[in-house]
Order: structure tokens, then sequence, then C-alpha cells
């Protein structure tokens, strides 16, 4: 994951995480491939998403990059007539 440029994230997770850090929250944390069963007292590997300059971003590995949704990354590929 540290090579690639970008996250690529579901829409739904996306739009999650644009509601809640919209609404006031520093972060958003996302977990890879499950949910955490103890969100309270979690010890799960995360990831930390942020708003800055109008974008999502992820802090993963120590290294920040874009968050897009699968379907903004679609439309660089698929021509939608």
């Amino acid at each position: 994951m540290d090579s690639q440029p970008i996250f690529v994230v579901m829409d739904a997770s996306w739009n999650r995480m644009r509601v809640e850090l919209e609404s006031g929250k520093k972060y958003v944390k996302s977990y890879i491939n499950h949910i955490c069963p103890n969100r309270d007292d979690c010890k799960c590997i995360s990831n930390i998403n942020f708003w800055e300059d109008g974008k999502m971003w992820r802090i993963s590995n120590g290294k920040k990059k874009p968050v897009i949704s699968q379907s903004e990354f679609m439309k660089g590929f698929v021509k939608i007539n």
C-alpha cells in the first residue's frame, strides 16, 4: 500500500467519513477489511482520515495520501455515454 499514490474507498465508506468530518470531527478511523468490535476501547490497527484543503486525506504508515471514492476513481477509466 505504500507505493500507491492515493487510497480508493467504496462510495458508502467515503460518504460516511465525509459526513462525520464535515460535522466537526477532527478525524475518522478506518480499518482494513474489518469493523472494530470494541470501538470505545479500540486497539486495532487503523488509518486516520481527515479533511484538509477541501479534500479527504489518510495517514497510513506515516504517509499522507488523498482518499477518493470508487465512483470518482472510475470516472478516469470508464467513459459514460
